[in-house]
């Protein structure tokens, strides 16, 4: 019998991934409910409104930024917002749900002046390749370590990136305070706190260069009392 060679997934239904881990869909939803799996959705060509986010000055929030109007063609990817991953992990479905795609964030546009209700239903949902990957090794760690999930998401906005700094959307605090206690075991610490934090952010601009991004301040505020204690035990 000849091999037939057929390209490569570029993504796992959820019910694929499911099958693939030995659980439930509903499974599926909710580690995208805590924020351990990143869910995305396929989009049907939608015209959605584009934004991305900025640090607010005051409270050290974020400010959505609008930016125009984009199509979105047939089968691209959006990642899914942890509040949809919420609303579907419940009902099974979500109405106008936030997406994010590389540096923006998107939200439902209407259209022709009447509001046009995108759903997204639980068979929807796929997950990317990478993201199944990633999902594997972090439960592969912690399966090694016996160690609850550092991905557990505290704010309640977003699929991607999990857990983070104040505001919407958060802004991946756990990958880079992960990062830091791991050059602390290493003994790797900056002279300064300063120093610290942009190493911290440039490491996060390289390895995660598509989730938003936090400034050197707010980094230099969560690693701080981490950071003096590591300083004083060197």
């Amino acid at each position: 019998m000849t091999k037939k060679y057929l390209p490569e997934l570029k993504v796992y239904s959820i019910e694929q991934f499911a099958k693939k881990l030995g659980c439930t869909t509903r499974d599926i939803l909710h580690y995208g409910r805590t924020g351990q799996l990143k869910l995305s959705v396929l989009s049907k060509g939608w015209t959605l409104e584009c934004g991305y986010y900025e640090e607010a000055d005051n409270d050290g929030g974020l400010n959505c930024i609008p930016c125009g109007n984009v199509h979105c063609s047939p089968g691209t990817v959006l990642g899914l917002w942890q509040c949809g991953a919420i609303e579907l992990a419940g009902d099974g479905s979500a109405v106008n749900p936030s997406f994010y795609f590389k540096d923006y964030s998107y939200a439902v546009l209407p259209e022709d002046g009447r509001k046009k209700d995108v759903i997204v239903k639980e068979q929807d949902v796929v997950i990317t390749i990478k993201d199944a990957l990633d999902f594997e090794a972090s439960a592969s760690d912690q399966a090694l370590s016996g160690s609850d999930s550092e991905n557990t998401a505290s704010d309640g906005y977003l699929s991607t990136p999990y857990t983070g700094d104040p505001g919407r959307p958060s802004k991946a605090a756990h990958l880079y305070l992960k990062k830091f206690k791991d050059l602390c075991k290493e003994g790797q610490v900056a002279a300064t706190l300063a120093e610290q934090s942009r190493h911290l952010l440039q490491w996060l601009e390289t390895e995660h260069p598509s989730i938003p991004h936090p400034t050197v301040r707010v980094i230099e505020n969560r690693i701080r009392s981490l950071y003096n204690k590591a300083r004083t035990a060197s």
